[in-house]
């Protein structure tokens, strides 16, 4: 596999994210900025979804996200939001096995967590 189909692995060319989890699998994740949980992001069987706390809801002191701006909201995708996806490191930068074998729920688990770019921390449950 050369590098450009390595890549669209990941990415295709709409730019939206085209990461693929293992057929069947589930996840949850919430999403922090420093103890108050912001929302909840779930996988289940090939679809996304993110929905605010009601403790983020509550709050007067934070902005709604740029991509989910309606906190009322449950937003589903079958494709992993940009803001979660920047959390996944490059091609280049995963081992062998993460290469052939990408599951975005792994991924997210193992280098999610924490991100340079923003607060937020991104924790599995």
């Amino acid at each position: 596999m050369n590098i450009i189909e390595k890549i669209k692995v990941f990415w295709h060319d709409s730019d939206e994210t085209n990461l693929q989890a293992v057929k069947g699998s589930k996840g949850r994740f919430d999403l922090l900025l420093g103890s108050l949980l912001v929302g909840v992001l779930l996988y289940d069987d090939g679809m996304w979804s993110f929905s605010y706390s009601d403790e983020y809801k509550a709050q007067n002191k934070y902005e709604p996200l740029v991509n989910f701006p309606n906190l009322n909201q449950v937003y589903k995708s079958d494709q992993l939001w940009p803001f979660f996806a920047s959390r996944l490191p490059g091609v280049s930068e995963l081992n062998e096995e993460e290469r052939k074998n990408p599951d975005v729920l792994a991924l997210l688990k193992k280098y999610g967590r924490h991100v340079i770019t923003n607060p937020y921390k991104l924790v599995a449950l």
